[in-house]
């Protein structure tokens, strides 16, 4: 990242940053974000168990680092016009991602109103009928591989697959804890590729790197990842993992 890193240096000179890190009103600035951390990790963590809070969650957290980055901003002494040089750069540098961002969400939309997951799931179950524990373990595990392209969402996902791969696990003499290794290998990983993961887009925005350029990176992680699966599922069936 050497070339992008001295494009952004060269990018943001003119804002003159350099000279307001060496004002002492720093220092506060810096606590003042830092309790406006400790308010976003609260709502990280009560987002989940408080009913009115849950469906807003991402937004409050988007307002607080709004704001808190305005209030330090003036806090340091940094003149306004600093700030909002500071803030459209920010938006610019945001602005290229939120189109895709869009576009992952809509493919979930699409697939869930049009029922695609669904004949996905039908036709490749059909394939686990009859086959070695091995094979059907490696085709949960692809299975999960293509569905968590339409469904990032892991709890979705399990939702969606457990009710129709247990038991047809069970059929083919594959452990039900086997069947969720292979479910969690193929769920975790691609969160690191899937252009349908939002969070992942968002954070090549803010890095300012393209996704080919990503994944030309994790190309070599995934020649790694691949048979270290293969090897860990082969295992798991050679000697019976689970149940227990």
């Amino acid at each position: 990242m050497f070339k992008e890193a001295a494009a952004s240096a060269e990018k943001y000179q003119h804002l003159d940053l350099a000279s307001s890190t060496t004002n002492p009103r720093v220092g506060k600035a810096g606590l003042v974000f830092g309790l406006f951390l400790v308010l976003i990790l609260a709502v990280l963590i009560a987002g989940p168990f408080v009913p009115a809070m849950s469906d807003y969650t991402l937004p409050l957290v988007g307002l607080l680092f709004f704001i808190g980055g305005m209030v330090a901003g003036l806090v340091s002494g940094a003149s306004g016009r600093l700030i909002g040089k500071a803030l459209k750069e920010g938006i610019l540098g945001l602005a290229p991602g939120i189109p895709l961002i869009l576009m992952a969400a809509s493919t979930k939309h699409i697939v869930s109103t049009g029922k695609v997951v669904d004949t996905i799931l039908f036709k490749t179950t059909a394939l686990l009928e009859g086959t070695s524990p091995l094979a059907a373990v490696l085709i949960i595990f692809l299975l999960a591989l293509i569905v968590e392209f339409f469904i990032a969402s892991s709890g979705a996902k399990a939702v969606l697959m457990m009710p129709i791969l247990l038991p047809l696990a069970d059929l083919v003499g594959v452990t039900r804890q086997l069947t969720v290794s292979a479910y969690c290998f193929g769920d975790g990983f691609t969160n690191l590729a899937y252009p349908t993961n939002a969070i992942l887009l968002i954070c090549l925005g803010l890095a300012s790197i393209s996704y080919g350029k990503w994944m030309r990176f994790t190309a070599r992680l995934w020649l790694v990842i691949f048979p270290l699966v293969a090897f860990f599922l082969w295992l798991g069936t050679l000697i019976g993992f689970g149940p227990f």
